[in-house]
Order: structure tokens, then C-alpha cells, then sequence
């Protein structure tokens, strides 16, 4: 009993290990899956940076009440020898459940690339929204 405990940790363990999980469906998921929620008071803009050369790849400023999910995939990105990984990414409601990232850019390897996160000027409101006014 006790060599099966010590096999089936190390079964688990190797699950966790390799960088991706899997999600229901059958799909697999980078551990790179980031999601930024944006509200009155944290509205939030991502920039992705090369770098090795300080040039903005890509930049989302969030919507209030959205958010964006952003993932990364190694290797997948076809012809291009300078960005040879895939991001993908999906703005969406706040509440909405997870969907697919129907997006896609092609972004230098995980040791070339940064992605930033800034606040904007707060209080941001809905789209469409004015503050009200109380006497």
C-alpha cells in the first residue's frame, strides 16, 4: 500500500508538471492564460512589449465591466523566426463564462516579450454611464 501512495503522488506530480492543464472538452491550456478585469475604479490597459527592442506589439485598453483573457502558446506561430510564439486573446463580459481566445498576434518567445499592466484615470465609468450628480 505504501508503494502505491508513492506512485500515485508521483502520477500526480507529473500531471502538474509539464505546463498544461486540461480543460473539459479535451482541449489543453497554457499555464500562460492571464485575464484582466477592468471596473469603475481599476480600469486597465495591457501592452505587450518586445523586449529586445522596446517596440509596443500590442496594446487592449479594457472596457469597464469587461475583461480580457490572454494566453500564450510556444511554437506555434508559422514563418516567423523572431516571433515564434502565438498569443491569443478575448475581451468579454466580466461574467461571462470562459470561452474560446478568437484573437491571435505573433509575439517573440517568453524570454523577449513583456506584458504590462497600467491603471487609467480613476473613476472610469460604463460605457455609456455619466457620474451622477447629488445635490
Amino acid at each position: 500500500m505504501k508503494n502505491f501512495n508513492v506512485i500515485l503522488g508521483a502520477a500526480v506530480m507529473s500531471c502538474l508538471l509539464p505546463g498544461c492543464m486540461y480543460r473539459p472538452g479535451g482541449a489543453m491550456m497554457s499555464l500562460d492564460r492571464f485575464t484582466y478585469e477592468s471596473t469603475v475604479y481599476e480600469p486597465k490597459t495591457l501592452t505587450l512589449i518586445d523586449t529586445r527592442t522596446s517596440e509596443v506589439l500590442w496594446t487592449m485598453e479594457v472596457p469597464v465591466g469587461q475583461r480580457v483573457t490572454v494566453e500564450f502558446y510556444e511554437n506555434k506561430s508559422k514563418g516567423y523566426a523572431d516571433y515564434p510564439d502565438v498569443m491569443r486573446w478575448e475581451v468579454q463580459k466580466a461574467d461571462a463564462l470562459d470561452s474560446v481566445l478568437r484573437s491571435q498576434i505573433s509575439v517573440p518567445d517568453r524570454w523577449s516579450r513583456r506584458l504590462d499592466m497600467t491603471l487609467r484615470e480613476v473613476p472610469e465609468f460604463y460605457p455609456g454611464a455619466e457620474a451622477s450628480a447629488t445635490p
